[in-house]
């Protein structure tokens, strides 16, 4: 408060005030929308999603785990993005809890749209 106590007349108040409001809406306004090149066309710019990026299945004698030990990823984009499927990337032979079996690790892939 000893800046405003400083400043004596009303206008140079004003003036400090006005500062602090215009500093403060622009601050705040300008990460959340970004023009999409036409006067007027504002979207959300830079949004983000957790998604799966890996998992391992498991296939034994009597039974089937479809998804276990899954790591996530995060996407960023504008738009949003399609999930596109799995791939399998490799087959091995191991344990799942006390089973002994074939298990499968698959990358998620996905399509991003900015």
């Amino acid at each position: 408060m000893k800046l405003f106590e400083q400043l004596k007349s009303n206008a140079s108040r004003m003036a400090v005030y006005a500062i602090l409001v215009a500093t403060a809406l622009c601050g705040i306004a300008a990460p959340v929308y970004a023009l999409n090149g036409e006067k007027g066309d504002v979207e959300p710019a830079y949004m983000a999603s957790t998604v799966k990026d890996r998992y391992k299945a498991f296939s034994g004698d009597t039974f089937y785990v479809a998804e276990y030990d899954t790591t996530y990823r995060q996407l960023r984009y504008n738009k949003g993005y399609d999930y596109l499927g799995a791939e399998a990337i490799s087959y091995t032979s191991g344990w799942y809890r006390s089973n002994y079996g074939h298990i499968t690790q698959f990358k998620c892939n996905y399509r991003v749209y900015n």
